[in-house]
Parts: structure tokens; sequence; C-alpha cells
């Protein structure tokens, strides 16, 4: 598509729209207990699905001191964990 100059009147100026891109933004934390328990939801009162080992995981939500992990893996208490 050729741009027109606002001097070319012949016809009405289209801008081009760059197409939006949303991106989730993370947050990084690092787990340094063993075996740290993984729950269904954001909170105590949910039943933990399993555990995670030791290392870096990437959190897409914050509910209640609790945070989502990457993937659908489960919630994890945050307080507990170091944010990178």
């Amino acid at each position: 598509m050729r741009r027109r100059s606002i001097f070319d009147s012949e016809e009405p100026i289209v801008e081009e729209k760059k197409p939006k891109i949303k991106t989730k933004k993370t947050k990084m934390i690092k787990v340094e207990i063993d075996n740290y328990n993984v729950r269904s939801g954001p909170g105590f009162e949910f039943y933990t699905k399993g555990f995670i080992a030791p290392g870096v995981y990437n959190i897409v939500e914050e509910q209640n001191g609790f945070g989502k992990l990457e993937d659908d893996l489960g919630w994890v208490f945050l307080e507990k964990l170091t944010t990178l």
C-alpha cells in the first residue's frame, strides 16, 4: 500500500495499524526447599497436587500470597521463596 501525503486530497489517509501482541508478564522465583508443595489453588485450603524440586520457576499470576506456576502446574506459597 502506497503511503499518502497529507497534501494528496484525492483519497482519505489510511493509517497502517500494527497488530497488538499480548504477552504474559511473568515473575521468576527460586525454590531452595526440597519437595516444596504445589497446590491446586491459591490457598492452604486447596489440596496438594504434588511437589517441585529446587530450581527456578516462572509465576504467571499471584493471589492471596500464592503464585501460579507457568504451564498450569499449580500454585505455590511465595513467602518462603526467593524472587529473582
